[in-house]
């Protein structure tokens, strides 16, 4: 409950309300209230949050005293419902948490304590007050970040749009699970959106403006995460996220904070601080969210009751939970309901009185299921006229839509889930959809339906899109991209190349651009402009493991393999949970004999991703060139148990088999891998294998499974070697055994000779 004097009090003429004494009655008259017994709960459950030291009211309600003295203003705003601040009527749609409100009892409650002229009761009785460590409603957060200096608001002129760029000092990803964002001047703060930026995008912009931050609504760059809305208006609660939903923070990822400030009359400075809360679990699940939105609100000088409405209708089933209305001053109802499939309607918000001051984030006690096909109807009512104490345009002037505070909007944002298992790339192309027929000029809603169309697989419908965002405005680098990866996708490279270029002409910063670039000039053959291009990636941001492993393999092809070593090394800080980045690490040890080093690494590789089975097999042939055999076989042994017809694991312990003379096992493991390989294995087996005994043993699973020309070559290999070892007793026992398996395997030959 926090309680405001000024300028809306006397709109309302709160000063002169007096609320007299009840008349006699016959009737029983309940007992008179106490504060120790029955007014203290209620002030301590709905007020002390913000009255209290150190909170955000004006002034504190702890104790007896405090509220004794403003015991008549207390019924004052209670019976008018301005306080506690809370804007939705009881008993319509489902229950919020964190309801503020007070019931009918509960003001009666306080009225009949004021008559009765506020006794205390017995002390002893009184509820210990509610503790708060600091001014952070949740607590002191784990991570307080600001500007790095303050912005002067002008004392006059038009509103402006900043943006703040505020670095996070993060040693690896983390999980957010709420938070707080204080606006530091309510008097010029008309609001606030935070976004992250895991580009340098925005860090770019506010270097190349003087003053701190740089001017724009439009954050290229910068994203909500997945599924949440993150901002701050007067009177609205810290952002909790709902359980499983907690979103991740990536090191070296910046916040940028969107201040709309509006001038008060005096020069002021505001320098918001943002607690974060996090959690020590990822998520389990994505929210989804949706932004149903008036753009063409047109109201005329002295009407009273001008009203929009809009609707989406969801194409799967959704669970919501959460709602932020949102419009400005001349704002006066608000509801929100959905039409089921079957016509009966469901109650969802209900707000009779707006009040922009007192906007909040309404999350539900439980989630709210629609199912498919179901309707989400907003429904805004506005007051235009010279008798609405809040407009700020007296006498009223022409009202339509916008975002400055002397402008208007309608619009709700919803947070709902989709169901496990079920695909959100329907969900949103409708919403994309929606917002192309709500502003057919709209570019980036042509990009989000191109991106709902093509994770959809309607490449064709995805690029149309692309092409319509393009239309709108020639530079859209997303849009670009996109439509680049589409035709990457689809093999026309050339052209896919054309469109990164275009998109990084446009937006030089834009890192996913320049990392897909890279990726085409690798994959025709350019190493060395993919190395070109991705180091200029990872020195605006090192933190992206997708162009670090891209960079070093681009380097390894380029035959520096001991440069992509030393390139993953210098990050490997970043990426101490990422099995990738090992096993390349340990791929490229191995090719330049740093054997220690590549065991090392694949053995921890290993450790965070234990079904890695390609990482398991280099550990193993790391344990062969350091020659811990034993460790090796071990290591082969377990694979073929994870995936018994793991060709490669098998040409390995065969190799071991024959060096150990167990030429049986040997031939066996052969057979397999020969069986199980594709070209490549194959080529992969005649080739590595030189002992004359592998060759052998080969020579023999060959033979046994009928392919006689490559017995027959692997017989005479595995001879001239048994004649170079003096080993003539084993090339006789190889002769007879591979005729005999020829012989077996029924070939019409019926015998395998060296040529």
């Amino acid at each position: 409950m926090i309680f405001q004097l000024g300028a809306t009090w006397a709109r309302f003429g709160l000063f002169a309300i007096v609320i007299g004494h009840p008349s006699l009655s016959l009737s029983a008259t309940p007992p008179t209230p106490l504060f120790a017994t029955e007014i203290a709960p209620v002030i301590y459950r709905h007020c002390v949050e913000c009255h209290r030291p150190e909170g955000v009211g004006p002034f504190s309600l702890v104790g007896f005293e405090s509220v004794r003295n403003r015991a008549r203003q207390i019924v004052d705003v209670t019976e008018l419902r301005f306080m506690p601040p809370w804007l939705p009527a009881h008993g319509y749609g489902p229950e919020l948490l964190n309801d503020r409100g007070l019931s009918n009892e509960e003001i009666d409650l306080l009225r009949r304590w004021y008559e009765a002229g506020s006794p205390e009761g017995d002390s002893s009785q009184t509820p210990p007050a509610p503790t708060f460590t600091s001014k952070w409603r949740l607590g002191p957060p784990d991570l307080v970040v600001q500007l790095p200096e303050p912005y002067v608001v002008p004392a006059e002129g038009p509103d402006i749009v900043r943006n703040f760029v505020i670095s996070l000092p993060l040693n690896g990803p983390s999980y957010v699970r709420a938070i707080d964002i204080q606006g530091g001047n309510s008097r010029v703060v008309h609001h606030a959106f935070l976004q992250l930026d895991v580009t340098a995008a925005s860090r770019t912009r506010d270097a190349a403006d003087p003053e701190v931050g740089f001017d724009g609504m439009d954050l290229s760059g910068a994203m909500n995460p997945d599924g949440h809305f993150l901002g701050w208006t007067p009177g609205a609660r810290p952002y909790e996220t709902y359980r499983g939903t907690e979103w991740k923070i990536e090191q070296g990822t910046d916040l940028v904070l969107q201040l709309h400030l509006v001038s008060s009359g005096d020069r002021e400075t505001v320098q918001p601080k943002i607690g974060i809360y996090f959690s020590p679990t990822p998520p389990t699940r994505t929210p989804v969210s949706l932004l149903i939105k008036a753009n063409d609100i047109d109201l005329k000088p002295g009407d009273a009751d001008g009203r929009v409405e809009r609707a989406f209708t969801t194409p799967v089933p959704l669970d919501l939970v959460r709602v932020y209305p949102h419009a400005h001053y001349l704002g006066k109802s608000f509801e929100l309901y959905a039409v089921l499939p079957d016509g009966r309607r469901q109650p969802l918000l209900h707000i009779p009185g707006w009040d922009f001051s007192w906007q909040d984030d309404y999350r539900f006690k439980q989630p709210v299921s629609l199912p498919a096909g179901a309707t989400i109807v907003m429904s805004w009512t506005f007051d235009n006229s010279d008798e609405n104490p809040r407009n700020p345009s007296v006498p009223a002037r022409r009202v339509r839509y916008g975002p400055g505070s002397r402008d208007e909007m309608a619009e709700v944002a919803i947070q709902a889930l989709v169901p496990e298992g079920t695909s959100r790339a329907p969900l949103l192309a409708a919403y994309a959809e929606m917002q192309v027929r709500e502003d057919p000029g709209n570019y980036h809603a042509y990009t989000r339906l191109g991106l709902a169309q093509a994770q959809s697989g309607l490449d064709t419908q995805a690029e149309a899109s692309y092409r319509k965002a393009i239309e709108l405005n020639s530079g859209h680098a997303s849009a670009l991209n996109n439509w680049g990866v589409i035709l990457a996708r689809r093999g026309e490279r050339e052209r896919a190349r054309e469109l990164f270029g275009d998109a990084l002409q446009s937006q030089p910063d834009y890192l996913d651009a320049r990392h897909n670039l890279a990726a085409e000039l690798y994959r025709s053959g350019d190493f060395s402009g993919a190395v070109r291009e991705l180091r200029r990636v990872v020195a605006r941001n090192p933190h992206l493991v997708e162009s670090q492993l891209l960079l070093a393999q681009s380097l390894r092809d380029t035959r520096d393999v001991a440069g992509a070593v030393d390139q993953l090394v210098a990050v490997l800080s970043h990426f101490v949970a990422e099995p990738r980045v090992f096993l390349l690490l340990g791929e490229c040890a191995l090719l330049v004999n740093r054997t220690a080093e590549a065991q090392r690494w694949l053995q921890r590789a290993v450790d965070l991703d234990s079904g890695n089975l390609d990482a398991r097999y280099r550990l193993g042939l790391s344990h062969l060139q350091a020659g811990t055999v034993t460790a090796a076989e071990a290591v082969f042994i377990g694979l073929i148990g994870m995936a018994p017809h793991h060709g490669l694991a098998h040409m390995r312990l065969g190799q071991i088999r024959s060096r150990q003379q167990r030429d049986d096992e040997a031939v066996q493991h052969f057979e397999v891998a020969w069986r199980n390989g594709d070209a490549r294995q194959r080529s992969l087996l005649n080739t590595t294998l030189t002992h004359y005994r592998d060759l052998g043993a080969l020579a023999v699973a060959l033979a046994r499974l009928g392919d006689v020309r490559n017995a027959r070559s692997a017989l005479a290999k595995a001879l001239e070697g048994a004649g170079k070892a003096g080993d003539s007793p084993y090339a006789g026992k190889l002769r007879a055994r591979v005729q005999l398996e020829s012989t077996t395997a029924g070939e019409g030959k019926g015998d395998v000779r060296p040529q």
